[in-house]
């Protein structure tokens, strides 16, 4: 588990990437300890800092809901993440 310090920076840094449009290295291969909880976390402050920057929260999403879907990634649970109302530069 990470610590809020390293989730924060974390959920920076992703956001920075996103807005620069700059490829960053996957988390899992930096932090090797970083559990699924702390993805949530990492994904709930990048939604607080798009909002912060003027997002709007459109509705949210879900995936791998089927167990053929989760065998591939090799992902035990169904994910979900946030939809905002535009993409691109000017709305990040």
């Amino acid at each position: 588990m990470l610590s809020d310090e390293q989730v924060r920076d974390l959920a920076e840094q992703l956001y920075q990437a996103e807005f620069t449009r700059t490829p960053m290295t996957p988390i899992s291969q930096t932090h090797p300890d970083a559990d699924i909880a702390d993805a949530y976390r990492i994904g709930a402050i990048v939604t607080e800092l798009k909002v912060a920057a003027g997002r709007k929260v459109k509705g949210h999403k879900i995936g791998l809901t089927s167990k053929a879907m989760r065998d591939a990634p090799g992902a035990t649970e169904p994910d979900y993440g946030t939809l905002f109302d535009a993409i691109g530069r000017a709305h990040v």
